[in-house]
């Protein structure tokens, strides 16, 4: 039986084989880093939504201020740009934000 060595060098169509493999092995490397990227940014964006929401229910039930721990008493967060600077759930940002646009945007990142 042949070594592998001896296989490798004497066919060309294994050296060919092995170099489109790397290729394919790099290319899925690099997507899946793209992917992981992603997967970042909708579960921030999944998180802002629910936290979003309940601001929003907090509010309509009579709470004008809602603090960043009500949100958490609730079991959600929101990222920090949605925050002002107390630690309050900005609704004056929500006002000035396109909601379909800014969730639009987790799919063209």
């Amino acid at each position: 039986m042949p070594s592998w060595s001896a296989v490798y060098t004497d066919n060309p169509q294994h050296r060919d084989a092995v170099i489109v493999l790397r290729q394919i092995r790099q290319g899925l490397e690099r997507f899946g880093r793209q992917l992981d990227s992603l997967i970042s940014l909708l579960r921030t964006r999944l998180d802002d939504a629910k936290g979003i929401s309940v601001a929003i229910r907090l509010n309509l039930d009579g709470e004008e201020v809602v603090e960043e721990n009500e949100l958490k008493e609730y079991g959600v967060t929101v990222s920090s740009e949605w925050l002002s600077g107390d630690d309050e759930f900005s609704f004056t940002r929500l006002d000035v934000t396109d909601i379909h646009e800014y969730f639009a945007e987790a799919k063209h990142p």
